[in-house]
This record gives structure tokens, sequence and C-alpha cells, in this order.
């Protein structure tokens, strides 16, 4: 009879343990996958000396694996070699050697992200580092589309001299655009309110500045007024225009607006004001000149004419003397000589 020998052990609690790393390990990825952001789990690889030479994937969320596709357990180096390009590879080094973690805004160039911003978490993770990177190319591309906005206004107010800004009904706060200041003359960032117009109007234009404060503290309604102010020991002249944004209940919530130096404007429409003054006195004086030149033609053309007839009348009067009466005569001469005699009267010789 042949004996057999039986051992029984019991191994329920290495499969119980077993279990849990598994369902710990299911947990930890279901966990992964609700991430909208690239998570990644990499284990270090070291040569002999120690020297970490590269990295493999030990571990990909749901993003990455549809980015990526199945890359665990494959090289870092021969998978994606822009990593390394990029410089994310030595950050990923220096993470795991001291423990330090770093995060920082990160351009990638390479594929299959050519042309790509994203923010990089690096965690170290026993012999290895935990990569989390969110892509933030849109938030990148509409900054800089709001940068080269914004260097084109401050451009365009330099050359057009124009100044904008803000006041903040609920707030009380005035800001201003880096033209503004330039406008006023006066360091960026300076502390600035609706009453800096008082502090810089002409006295005859103070009612006009009152005016604007008191828009932009209490009425909230557009705004168009003209102003000067002393810039700098320079008076000149502002055009502020001004519009309300209303909330859906129509309650204001700020006033925008601009401020434009019309100053060489002014100046402009002065010269030429007194260009067409000047030309209009010169007319009028030329026109003067030849009435006058006119009628020094009209009154020496009569002094000549009349005066040589009234003579030629003399003559004849003298010789139809001897036959009219002596009284006509006289009657005759004595109109004659004051006619001849009195100022301004003809006079011959």
């Amino acid at each position: 009879m042949e004996t057999v020998l039986a051992i029984a052990r019991d191994i329920t609690q290495i499969r119980k343990a077993e279990l849990e790393i598994i369902q710990g390990r299911q947990f930890l990825q279901s966990v992964m996958d609700s991430s909208l952001d690239v998570i990644q789990v990499f284990d270090a690889v070291r040569d002999v000396t120690g020297t970490i030479i590269d990295f493999t994937w030990r571990m990909n969320n749901r993003q990455a694996i549809e980015q990526l596709g199945e890359v665990v357990g494959k090289s870092v180096r021969q998978q994606s070699p822009g990593i390394v390009l990029s410089g994310v590879f030595d950050r990923m080094v220096q993470v795991v050697e001291s423990g330090v973690a770093y995060e920082q805004e990160q351009y990638y160039s390479y594929e299959p992200f050519p042309d790509n911003w994203f923010y990089l978490t690096l965690v170290k993770h026993h012999n290895g580092v935990i990569l989390t990177t969110k892509d933030i190319t849109p938030f990148k591309k509409a900054e800089a589309v709001r940068l080269q906005s914004l260097m084109l206004l401050q451009q365009s107010e330099e050359v057009a001299r124009i100044g904008s800004w803000e006041y903040d009904v609920a707030a009380g706060t005035f800001g201003w655009s880096e033209g503004m200041y330039r406008l006023f003359n006066l360091p960026v960032g300076s502390p600035v309110n609706p009453e800096t117009y008082l502090e810089y109007v002409i006295e005859e234009d103070q009612p006009i500045a009152q005016r604007v404060v008191n828009h932009l503290r209490e009425k909230h309604e557009p705004l168009e007024e003209t102003l000067r102010l002393r810039v700098s020991g320079q008076v000149l002249t502002f055009r502020i225009k001004a519009v309300v944004l209303r909330n859906e209940q129509g309650e204001p919530l700020k006033v925008l607006g601009i401020d434009l130096d019309i100053s060489e404007v002014k100046r402009l429409e002065e010269e030429n004001l007194q260009m067409r003054l000047n030309q209009q006195k010169a007319l009028l004086l030329g026109i003067l000149a030849a009435q006058e030149e006119e009628r020094s033609r009209i009154s020496e053309s009569l002094h000549n004419g009349v005066g040589q007839l009234l003579y030629a009348t003399k003559l004849n009067l003298d010789q139809v003397a001897p036959h009219v009466s002596s009284d006509i005569i006289k009657i005759t001469k004595n109109y004659w000589m004051k006619l001849f005699r009195k100022p301004g009267g003809y006079r011959t010789s």
C-alpha cells in the first residue's frame, strides 16, 4: 500500500492580500482615469553605477493612453525622445534624486504635440516619478492674443495720444491705462481717482471738471466733455468720452472711457480761424481800397468835367453881358462866385 503525504497550507491571507493589491490598483486606476489631466507613473532605470539612464512607464491613466497608446514597460528615450530634447527628462532625474517636487509651464514642440504648452507637475514616487501634465495651449494662445492686443492698444494710445480708463461703480476704483499716465506725465501705477481731474484742470474749466467727477461718482451716465488741463506747465485740451456697462437689471457696473488729447487739433483750428480772419480782413481792405480808388476817380472826373463846363459858361456869360440887363448879369455872377468861392467848390484859373 502506497502512502500519500499531503501538505496543506493556508494561503487565505496571501490571497486576501493579493486581492487587496488588485483592488487597490483598480481603485488607483479609476481615480487616475477620472482626471482630465494626463497622469503617468515612471520607474527609473539605473546603470551599474546607480546613475539614472532612462525611465520606463509603469502606469498611465486613460488620458495618457488615448494620447500615447499602450506604452507601459517601454523606454522613454526610445518611445518619446521629445521628453529628452525638451529638458523634461532632466527634470525627472532631478526630482527622483532630490525628492523635491517640480512644477512649471513647459513649451513642447515635439511629436505628438508639435506646438503645445503644458503645465507640468513632477513628484517622486519610490524609485520613480509621477508626471502630471495639463494642456494649457488654448490659454497660452489666448494670452498671446491678449498681449498682442494690449501691445497694439498701447502703441495706438501712444501714437494717437489717447488714454483709456475704467471706473468700477461698486468698488469706487479708478483704473488707468499706460496711455493715461503718459497723457498726465505720471509714473505708471501712480494712485489716481476721478478727483485727479480737479488737480490738473485750469481755473476756467473747474466747473466742467467737477461735472466729470459727479458723472463718475454719482450719475453713472454716458459722458462727453472737453477739458483743459495744465500738465507739466503746458495747457492741454482733452476730449473725454465715456459709456456705462450695466447688468441685466439695468444697474451700472462700470464706466469705460477714453481721454483724447486734441490740443494739436485745437491749435490748428485756431490757426485756421486766424488765417481765415486775416484773409477776410485782407479782402475787406482790398474792397475798401478799390471803393476809395473808384470814388477818387469819380471825384476827379466830376471835378475836371463840371469845372470846365462851368468855366466855359462863365466865358460865354462875359460875351453876352453887353447884350443883357446888368441886374440879371449881376445876379448870375453873384451865384457863380458863391459856387466857386465856397469850401469844396470848383475853382478855375
